[in-house]
């Protein structure tokens, strides 16, 4: 089923991709979790970026979980994928919940590397508040196995 959504999202014209997304807004998050449905998440995150109305109902769908997705085995692809095809004022609302949930998401196998990716993909100002985040929570994140990559990680910026 995931393939064939992802087809017909893609050959859509804007406006059928609109209703589609308003059709299924609420299965988002549920979707992102699912090792199949992530897949057709994605593939609305890569198209979504040049409507505005799209992106606001994927991030009013989304944002409420973006710390469990993260954590997600399936989920933190979703986030990956937004900061990927997110403008960079569309993924704002991506780096606020990484950063109000940090420790958390540097400290955890998936959110380690959902966190790099915010670091690579960020605007400067958007990276300088991230990195100011990791620096206060640098000890905590030292004595972690995967916190202590991100501290590095953050360090070579």
């Amino acid at each position: 089923g995931n393939y064939l959504f992802q087809k017909i999202y893609e050959k859509a014209n804007e406006k059928q991709r609109t209703q589609i997304l308003q059709t299924v807004k609420n299965h988002l998050v549920k979707a992102s979790l699912n090792l199949h449905g992530t897949r057709s998440v994605q593939k609305i995150l890569e198209h979504c970026r040049t409507n505005d109305e799209q992106v606001k109902v994927v991030r009013e769908a989304l944002e409420p979980h973006i710390l469990q997705l993260c954590l997600d085995g399936n989920g933190n692809h979703v986030v990956q994928k937004g900061v990927q095809c997110l403008g960079v004022d569309q993924r704002d609302f991506l780096y606020r919940a990484v950063g109000q949930s940090l420790p958390a998401v540097a400290c955890h196998r998936h959110g380690c590397c959902v966190l790099q990716r915010c670091l690579d993909s960020a605007s400067p100002e958007q990276r300088r508040g991230l990195i100011a985040v990791v620096v206060v929570n640098a000890l905590q994140l030292m004595q972690d196995a995967y916190g202590n990559y991100v501290v590095q990680y953050a360090s070579c910026m």
